[in-house]
């Protein structure tokens, strides 16, 4: 597909990030910040797997899984704000927003980093699952397999770190 035309298919995705994340903060006041974010990353995981399993299908199952996606990380980030502020004493409330844009910000470069990196490695051109035989959305697939472990491990750390803290 030419860019314009995958420029076009993510505004799907960037008009429901907006809507979700207009709301997620009084979602998240109702059913909690670790339940958002547990949803918010099992969302995610579905979405990247929608992606990897079905690559070479439909130009619409990819939208779904943009829509899901940047809902997702949408839905996500005022549980997240949340967890921070709680965590500290008002006074360094504004410091906590800003370290914690800071690292988003840098969590995205170096996603986007090592995204490239093994987009750059003839390994992944190799279906892993041998789902696809075509060596682009082999690729593609592999890479989305790849961000599925991460989100999954990125999970997990969050509720042995703080989850279960939560809970207490």
């Amino acid at each position: 597909m030419k860019l314009d035309t995958i420029s076009l298919l993510m505004i799907p995705g960037f008009i429901g990030a907006t809507i979700v994340g207009a709301l997620s903060g009084k979602i998240a006041k109702y059913l909690g910040s670790k339940q958002c974010i547990t949803i918010a990353m099992s969302c995610i995981v579905v979405s990247l797997l929608l992606g990897a399993f079905f690559v070479q299908t439909s130009v619409v199952v990819l939208v779904i899984s943009m829509v899901l996606f940047s809902g997702s990380f949408a839905f996500m980030y005022a549980p997240l704000i949340d967890s921070c502020i709680r965590t500290i004493e008002k006074e360094k409330a504004g410091t906590v927003v800003g370290f914690y844009n800071l690292t988003l910000s840098v969590a995205m470069s170096i996603g986007i980093a090592y995204t490239a990196a093994m987009m750059d490695n003839s390994s992944m051109q190799t279906s892993f699952l041998g789902i696809t035989n075509n060596s682009n959305t082999s690729m593609f697939s592999n890479i989305l397999f790849i961000l599925v472990l991460i989100t999954l491990l990125s999970l997990s750390l969050y509720w042995v770190l703080v989850g279960r803290k939560a809970t207490k």
